[in-house]
């Protein structure tokens, strides 16, 4: 009987320990996830962004956004 004892204790140190590793391994899967879906958010925010702009720079006259990137030049140098 303290021989099956012994193998019960040490099976269940041995899940403990399995359930700490699995339970890291499923924090880093989760803060891994939520990293992408951010990025993911942020390239669809960047696109949204980038089709406004073209929208926009779109009802403008080619010679007006030359113009403003000239002036611009000029301020730079």
């Amino acid at each position: 009987m303290n021989l099956s004892l012994d193998t019960i204790l040490t099976n269940a140190r041995e899940l403990v320990s399995r359930l700490r590793r699995d339970d890291t391994t499923a924090d880093t899967a989760v803060s891994q996830a939520q990293y992408v879906q951010e990025r993911i958010l942020s390239m669809k925010q960047y696109g949204d962004d980038l089709a406004e702009l073209n929208d926009i720079s779109s009802h403008r006259p080619k010679t007006a956004i030359l113009y403003n990137i000239q002036k611009e030049n000029r301020l730079i140098k």
